[in-house]
């Protein structure tokens, strides 16, 4: 988590930004949320992936063939 004095670098050659309305499709919305340290993450919908995140899904980090989120930035 940011915290002040802390600096950030974002870097990047091009942006894709959500586009839900309440999360923000422009680069100003995007550096609002950057600034204010919104998570603009969501849970993963059941037909995302092939299985459902509940099957994915294992708390440890790195356990073989899972995730340990089953939130993300789509």
């Amino acid at each position: 988590m940011h915290t002040a004095g802390q600096r950030i670098a974002i870097v990047s050659i091009g942006g894709v930004f959500p586009a839900l309305p309440t999360q923000g499709n422009d680069i100003d919305t995007f550096w609002s949320n950057v600034q204010e340290a919104v998570s603009v993450s969501r849970p993963v919908s059941p037909d995302r992936w092939l299985l459902h995140p509940d099957d994915a899904y294992d708390p440890r980090v790195a356990a073989p063939d899972k995730v340990y989120s089953t939130r993300g930035c789509f």
